[in-house]
């Protein structure tokens, strides 16, 4: 029992119906039943509680906690009754369903019964007819095999085709090389003789060379398109992605075309809608074919009139599921003539290789019909498609879509990679032409030609006396690898192409020798890896069959690689201490260094070999990933983004120090300097030490120059 004396005021009031008054004394009381409390009664006075109130309290509390046991239990027995109620209640339901199951199981048993009889019968029905089809079975079996048979004899003939295609593509490759070489001589003689340039022709004769040099161009072009269908049979294209700047796509169009539309007395009207985007992400020599094709198309299919080409975006409506393109991320080029047009019976024919409208022996037109199915399907490599809508008499628009975003970076098609040994065409010889070994003297300025077609080597040797250079002419590598060794020539001239050991692979071995990594190295070749010739570090590389005024860029820019003395150098960068340090660096009598601290605050006047850019690293050809294949025009060294090496902390790649050095000599009017991993110093922030061991990777000193003051001052200068 818990009695409190002096209770505070504000603890509890007691009152009645006349009022209310604190009470003086509390007394709680614990109600227990055989140790376990069952409740608990309180109770307030205003006087004190006396002995004998205690005492009551003390013996009634026992008697009330038993009173309230009995009542729990009471109701704990009522709760159990019913309980015990309701599962009666339940096993009488459950026996009924048992005795209801039990009439059921005797009727299934019943009809199981009869089952039985019917499936004996059913049985000896089945065995009969087991015996049946054993008898198909062997059938079948003897037909199985002779399906077999048959499959296996298809998987031949798709292994024998598949083959037939090997076969092909290896001899579209070496008829690449079998055909452009002698047409390669033919072309540059029968140029030289349209020249006429020492005035010993006739007329007659000039007009005569002049035909053969422009069939030799026509048969150049069925043999690119006929090799072109070829590999994109073979899935053997290269996509090598890009930014293409739409409004630099349209000025290539009008000057490109211009003269040509003049001379058929044709407009050409080129338009760029203000929706347009400002470029768009797609492999820009492939775009750029295509839009040749539909363009020369247009033009040579109209009389009258003119050509309209249109970069927009797709018109409203423009049905694009067949290419899964969105409307709203794809750039439109429509081509809209007012030729001859074409029937709609036609429109789909002219996508087929080797058709034409006009495919008699008597049509109009030349061509073979090949440009509009090689335009489709390199389309259809970007993710785009070529669309025509057109009508006889009202002239056609074709209109090629592409995704601005570009291709899925999967998307490119592996063909064979560069620096892997082309198909090997039929064994012959290599022939060797005479030349000027045995004639050198010092101080010579001697070019290495490395050629194994004997006509074209002429050609290169007769050109190298025309501009008073001596000439070495071997048609192996490993014999040009000997001689640029033992002679270290000024320049030297490769085809990749030759017996034996290729020409990617002599490229290697040479730019690994310190004694020949020096000599500027120009490709020329039938094969279409610039790319690679590039990153490899070749100073250019020319595709067979070339004009006369290409073979006389490409030794001017072997002369220009060989005697250029002074390169320039522009330094953007906005931190002081690492531009000071860099100049150091960098700085000697070769090297013209320019500084900027921010954007548009470097010199235009001449554009820089080399650039240096916060967040990019600049090497020469061979050692950048981005430059080479971004080189532009120009025989100055120019400026390469190079690996994809950044500053420490920095997050912007080579790439985008490439695309950052291009929009600074966009925004002051100058050139993009285009021989940018060439000749260019290789120097980085984060790697200085690198430096010293490329400073002298393209030094523009003769090689045997270098030679000798390498004798003097050690290999590290």
């Amino acid at each position: 029992m818990l009695l409190l004396d002096d209770v505070p005021a504000d603890y509890v009031m007691v009152g009645s119906a006349v009022g209310q008054s604190v009470p003086r004394n509390i007394v709680a009381m614990p109600l227990l039943f055989e140790g376990q409390v069952k409740g608990v009664v309180e109770l307030a006075a205003l006087q004190p509680f006396s002995q004998n109130q205690r005492e009551f309290l003390d013996r009634v509390g026992e008697g009330i906690a038993i009173t309230l046991q009995a009542a729990q239990a009471r109701a704990r027995l009522g709760q159990l009754l019913q309980e015990t109620r309701r599962q009666a209640e339940v096993l009488q339901i459950q026996q009924e369903e048992l005795e209801t199951a039990n009439e059921e199981l005797e009727e299934q048993t019943q009809r199981l019964e009869a089952s039985e009889e019917r499936l004996k019968v059913q049985q000896e029905a089945l065995q009969a007819a087991n015996e049946t089809l054993e008898e198909k079975n062997e059938m079948l079996e003897v037909q199985r095999r002779r399906v077999e048979q048959a499959r296996r004899d298809l998987e031949a003939k798709a292994a024998e085709l598949a083959q037939a295609s090997d076969y092909k593509s290896q001899f579209l490759a070496n008829m690449s090389h079998e055909l452009r070489s002698p047409l390669n001589s033919l072309l540059l003689l029968a140029q030289g003789l349209a020249e006429n340039q020492e005035g010993n022709l006739t007329d007659e004769q000039v007009a005569s060379a002049k035909v053969i040099h422009a069939s030799g161009t026509d048969l150049l072009g069925l043999i690119n398109d006929i090799l072109d269908l070829s590999k994109i049979e073979a899935g053997r294209i290269d996509l090598h992605m890009d930014t293409a700047r739409v409004a630099e796509m349209a000025e290539d169009v009008r000057r490109i075309f211009r003269h040509l539309a003049e001379a058929k007395g044709l407009t050409l009207e080129v338009r760029v809608a203000a929706a347009a985007p400002e470029a768009i992400a797609t492999d820009v020599g492939r775009c750029e074919q295509i839009i040749r094709n539909l363009v020369s198309n247009a033009i040579k299919f109209t009389e009258t009139g003119g050509v309209t080409v249109t970069f927009g975006p797709p018109a409203p409506g423009c049905d694009l599921s067949r290419g899964g393109l969105d409307p709203a991320h794809t750039l439109g080029i429509a081509v809209q003539d007012s030729g001859v047009g074409i029937a709609a019976e036609d429109q789909q024919m002219i996508f087929q290789a080797f058709r034409q409208v006009d495919g008699g022996t008597s049509r109009r037109h030349g061509e073979t019909g090949l440009g509009l199915a090689i335009a489709r399907h390199l389309a259809g490599l970007l993710d785009g498609e070529i669309q025509v809508a057109s009508a006889l008499g009202e002239g056609s628009t074709f209109t090629l879509y592409l995704p601005i975003e570009g291709c899925g970076p999967q998307k490119t098609v592996p063909g064979p990679a560069a620096g892997q040994p082309a198909p090997a065409a039929e064994a012959r010889g290599p022939t060797s032409i005479p030349d000027d070994r045995q004639n050198l003297t010092p101080g010579d300025r001697l070019i290495l030609v490395i050629e194994d077609d004997p006509i074209f080597a002429g050609v290169l040797r007769d050109t190298c006396h025309a501009r008073g250079l001596k000439c070495l002419a071997v048609p192996t590598a490993e014999a040009g690898q000997a001689l640029a060794a033992a002679h270290l020539p000024d320049g030297i001239i490769l085809d990749i192409r030759l017996p034996g050991m290729d020409g990617w692979t002599l490229l290697g071995a040479l730019k690994d020798d310190i004694r020949t990594r020096y000599i500027p190295v120009h490709v020329i070749s039938v094969e279409e890896a610039a790319t690679e010739s590039l990153r490899k570090g070749a100073i250019a590389h020319a595709i067979k069959p070339l004009s006369r005024q290409a073979l006389e860029q490409a030794f001017t820019r072997i002369e220009e690689t060989a005697t250029q003395q002074t390169r320039r150098v522009l330094i953007v960068e906005d931190d002081e201490a690492v531009r000071c340090k860099v100049k150091q660096l960098i700085g000697n009598g070769d090297v013209q260094v320019d500084e900027a601290g921010r954007r548009r605050a470097g010199p235009c006047g001449v554009a820089p070999h080399a650039l240096w850019l916060p967040g990019a690293r600049f090497a020469p050809a061979g050692h950048g990933r981005w430059g080479p294949a971004q080189a532009g025009r120009g025989p100055g060294a120019g400026a390469a983004a190079g690996d994809r090496a950044h500053r420490p902390g920095s997050h912007r790649t080579g790439r985008a120090g490439f695309a950052r050095a291009r929009r600074i000599h966009r925004d002051q009017g100058c050139a993009f300097p285009g021989a940018a991993a060439r000749r260019g110093v290789a120097f980085s922030a984060s790697h200085p030490q690198e430096y010293a061991g490329r400073q002298g990777a393209h030094d523009p000193r003769s090689a045997r120059d270098r030679q000798s003051a390498q004798g003097q001052a050690g290999p590290g200068c």
